[in-house]
């Protein structure tokens, strides 16, 4: 083989060997294309995946959470009552205490005074009360209280001055009572006005004239005092009026 064929072949091989080369690198960065674009599409794909995951997660989350907000809203409804409740509860309690502790200063004054007024010397106990006649205002008052406790309305019209039975005889009519419903509210009436007292005793007397007097009665077991009129009505003293608070 001559000179001039060895280059020939030469250039051919190197030539061939160029376009090979050519053709591997162009094959080999379309390869490298494909590779990074497959790579990034994998990426793409694992992240879509993955936020696909933590979607589904979040909205399972997001219905776990609205369920629980469901429980946990009644519970907490639930328990807001309990310590409204117990709150109010707590009000009463105290209400009840303070109430409580006032009644027991109120009872400690009540036995004081009872015991007291027991001791004084004109003390009536509402169990002995008797009939005593009207011939001075103090036995008036005694006969009358003994009928009002035993609720003899008879004996009660007796201690009364005829101004009285009249005037409360005209309201009675203006009412349209019968005579049994007359009797039968003297008989509450007096009930109302005993009922607390354990005993009575004179605490005052003002006399507004030879034939009328105003007898300040304490009512004991009750802590209150009551003004009484009585009126001389010939040779015997009888009830005329009961002034109230306010009242002249």
């Amino acid at each position: 083989m001559n000179k001039f064929t060895i280059a020939a072949v030469l250039a051919i091989v190197t030539a061939s060997a160029a376009i090979s080369f050519a053709i591997q690198r162009q094959a080999g960065a379309r390869m490298r294309g494909q590779t990074e674009t497959m790579r990034q599409q994998s990426e793409q794909s694992a992240q879509l995946s993955a936020e696909n995951g933590r979607l589904s997660n979040l909205m399972a989350g997001l219905k776990s959470s609205q369920r629980l907000s469901k429980e946990q809203l009644a519970g907490l409804l639930k328990l807001r009552d309990e310590i409204g409740r117990l709150r109010q509860n707590g009000k009463i309690k105290t209400q009840l205490q303070e109430t409580n502790a006032r009644l027991r200063a109120i009872a400690a004054r009540s036995e004081k005074q009872l015991a007291e007024a027991q001791a004084e010397p004109n003390y009536w106990p509402k169990d002995q009360l008797a009939y005593a006649g009207y011939s001075d205002p103090e036995s008036s008052m005694k006969s009358m209280l003994a009928a009002m406790n035993s609720g003899d309305v008879a004996s009660w019209r007796q201690s009364c001055t005829p101004e009285a039975i009249a005037q409360l005889t005209r309201e009675w009519q203006e009412r349209g009572l019968t005579e049994a419903q007359q009797d039968a509210e003297v008989k509450l009436m007096a009930g109302m006005l005993m009922s607390s007292a354990s005993g009575f005793h004179i605490i005052g007397e003002e006399t507004a004239a030879p034939d009328e007097m105003t007898i300040n009665l304490s009512f004991d077991g009750e802590g209150k005092a009551r003004k009484f009129v009585l009126r001389k009505i010939g040779n015997e003293w009888k009830f005329h009026d009961l002034i109230m608070a306010g009242q002249e």
